[in-house]
């Protein structure tokens, strides 16, 4: 049954409204639908407004913050709800529940809390794949997926004849020509749990929206990804593989050496593969006199999470490592640099880790976030904000099938002397007893002597860009040209101008002419603008000079 609520203090984006009807569209002959939404499409203003069309509905979240956004959102167009946490004991009247997915399945299982029919039930963050069991126990309902990312990394077992390459779900002899079957896997499918998907705008157009903000992306392998191992139990690199490449202290230097080169002073987001990494890469941050916190579910001397967030969103430079946290419902837009400091084989993890950059806001200048990833990860999926063909991932998943008894090649060893091969962990051939000479030493570029370079061009800075963020802030041209200085200095901080670089140019009276160039062209732009409010007009000449002033300021 639909209601119809007539609140108008809130109006949806045309793709928001878009996706709801396509949602409801489904909904006439399927009875799950997942609904893909990117980071800043608005996903929790969309699931919200459509549960404002049913009788009842279950919103079911798996972190607090999310309760807490579902109910503020529902609570900002006027819908009646109830947060269902460990504390509550009985149900309100009210159209709409929030509920934490395990306390909501123990009260069910128990027969604590009889919901009567339900129309719809919601899944926030449904990739997770924790919202089945509850499922079970609305059979009636229509089921509703909600996810940034429609893929899990886990992969479904079957079995196949070698002969005649049938296949089947369980082992033993083939049932069409009775050889003995092997045994494969395949990626899971988000198919295989609802039954159809609606795709919401790509990043691209959410960037031209002005939802989102591009990436500049930098890129260096500061590890050894050779070293890294798969876990098969969770399809990604095991921990302690990860800690061996990622807990060095080459490692954690380049670490350190990254930021310092090309995110000080941005408010950062560091993504740790483990909390021994964490802690040692807060350790070399703090040793280093830099406003740092960490947090992590086992690990950390900041224990109040939500204080920590207000901390990091109120704090400019300030720097937050985590550890699996913060990837989702974490809505602090004013994150300027990403660091990817692990390795990952899981294309939701990178997506979600990198979109915590890509919030707009106008609480500070932010054209665009800074993205360093140590870990191989763009190279291994591309750009965050590349377009991918959801639809077919959500049918066909993403990888390859194949046989759970395979040769790695990459870890097993040729025989020089009779060419039998075996793993490369034994020191010698067990064939023929042969043992390979060892490696020369050679010297080794050290690693934290490296740091990432730019993946595509950084554009120069934006008039339109300043003066519509200006004109935002309700400021003036001075405000504008403080921007501006900004802009300047970070076209030396991403292009890594060492110091001896600066010094040598502007000794040349290079320097002066590179700035000059950069800032003439924005200056008219600002000088000549209606939008934004009159101010102090400055000639050119010193607009120039107080441009160098700060990057002799960053150099300094």
């Amino acid at each position: 049954m639909e209601v119809e609520n007539d609140v108008k203090e809130f109006k949806l984006f045309p793709y928001q409204e878009k996706l709801i009807d396509e949602v409801v569209g489904k909904f006439a002959t399927k009875k799950r639908v997942l609904m893909q939404a990117d980071t800043g499409a608005g996903k929790t203003f969309c699931f919200s407004f459509l549960a404002r069309r049913y009788s009842k509905v279950i919103i079911l979240c798996h972190r607090q913050e999310l309760i807490t956004q579902t109910i503020d959102t529902l609570r900002a167009i006027n819908v009646r709800c109830q947060a269902i946490t460990s504390r509550v004991r009985k149900l309100e009247s009210v159209q709409v529940y929030v509920a934490m997915v395990d306390t909501i399945y123990n009260r069910l299982e128990k027969g604590v809390f009889d919901f009567g029919h339900v129309d719809l039930v919601v899944a926030d963050e449904c990739h997770i794949l924790k919202f089945n069991k509850v499922f079970e126990f609305f059979p009636m309902s229509n089921i509703l997926g909600v996810t940034a990312t429609p893929i899990n990394d886990k992969r479904v077992t079957y079995f196949k004849c070698p002969i005649c390459k049938y296949e089947q779900d369980k082992g033993g002899r083939c049932e069409h020509c009775q050889n003995e079957t092997d045994e494969w896997s395949r990626p899971f499918t988000m198919s295989e749990v609802y039954d159809d998907i609606v795709v919401g705008p790509p990043i691209g157009e959410l960037i031209e929206f002005g939802q989102l903000v591009p990436e500049v992306p930098f890129a260096i392998p500061w590890g050894d990804n050779s070293k890294l191992k798969i876990d098969n139990r969770k399809g990604d690199y095991s921990t302690a593989s990860l800690n061996d490449v990622y807990g060095s202290e080459e490692a954690s230097m380049d670490v350190l050496k990254n930021y310092l080169h090309i995110a000080k002073g941005k408010r950062t987001l560091v993504f740790n593969p483990s909390t021994k990494v964490n802690q040692i890469i807060y350790d070399q941050f703090k040793s280093e006199g830099l406003n740092v916190r960490m947090y992590d579910l086992t690990n950390t001397p900041d224990a109040n999470r939500a204080s920590l967030v207000d901390w990091f969103k109120n704090t400019d430079g300030a720097i937050l490592l985590s550890v699996g946290v913060f990837t989702t419902g974490f809505d602090a837009r004013t994150v300027e640099a990403i660091i990817l400091n692990r390795a990952t084989l899981s294309l939701s993890l990178f997506r979600q880790m990198v979109g915590r950059g890509g919030r707009s806001t106008d609480e500070i200048y932010k054209p665009n976030f800074t993205l360093i990833d140590g870990g191989g990860n763009i190279d291994r999926f591309g750009m965050w904000s590349d377009e991918l063909d959801w639809k077919d991932i959500f049918f066909n998943g993403k990888g390859d099938d194949a046989p759970k008894k395979k040769i790695d090649l990459e870890d097993v060893d040729v025989c020089e002397n009779c060419g039998y091969m075996y793993p490369k962990r034994t020191k010698s051939c067990p064939e023929c007893g042969f043992a390979p000479p060892a490696p020369e030493v050679t010297d080794e570029l050290d690693l934290s002597d490296k740091v990432a370079e730019p993946i595509r061009r950084i554009p120069p800075p934006s008039a339109r860009a300043i003066i519509s963020y200006t004109k935002r802030q309700n400021e003036g041209k001075a405000f504008a040209f403080r921007v501006l200085f900004g802009c300047v200095v970070d076209m030396f901080r991403y292009y890594r101008v060492d110091k001896e670089q600066y010094e040598r140019s502007k000794q040349s009276g290079e320097l002066k002419r590179k700035v000059s160039d950069m800032v003439r062209p924005v200056y008219f732009s600002i000088i000549n603008s209606t939008e934004i409010k009159e101010g102090a007009n400055r000639r050119l000449p010193t607009i120039i000079d107080m441009a160098l002033d700060k990057v002799e300021e960053f150099y300094s």
